[in-house]
């Protein structure tokens, strides 16, 4: 599954993993307070691999 870009500062990618668990799961008891951390707007399912540009490097 393609995701977005993990967040500034959530622990690299087991910690972008246990940061989208709790996202996803509103039970979860970090739930709440993981949600006002994370950016507005921001979530992993947003990822559009269409607006995705690279430079290229030989330009």
């Amino acid at each position: 599954m393609a995701c977005h870009c993990p967040p500034e500062d959530c622990g690299g990618i087991q910690g972008y993993q246990s940061l989208s668990e709790v996202l996803f799961d509103p039970s979860h008891p970090e739930h709440e307070s993981m949600s006002h951390w994370i950016p507005k707007g921001w979530g992993p399912e947003l990822f559009k691999p269409e607006k995705i540009r690279f430079d290229n490097p030989l330009k």
